[in-house]
């Protein structure tokens, strides 16, 4: 499982995604964002992630990910 956030420096989430799913299909990779209107979180989901979080103050979303 990789936890990761949509906008990066180098590489944003999306294509990573979709770089690591590639190689390994049975990752489960969850975004997190602080821009979960952003173009490249339907990329990210386009691309594979197993899902796709909202940066809010409640922890609940990710955690209930994380364990699913």
């Amino acid at each position: 499982m990789i936890v990761m956030d949509l906008r990066m420096p180098g590489m944003n989430g999306a294509d990573a995604t979709a770089r690591i799913l590639r190689r390994r299909p049975q990752v489960r990779i969850i975004i997190v964002t602080a821009a979960p209107r952003s173009p490249l979180a339907k990329q990210a989901i386009d691309a594979g992630a197993y899902a796709f979080i909202p940066k809010a103050g409640d922890c609940r979303p990710l955690l209930a990910a994380i364990r699913a």
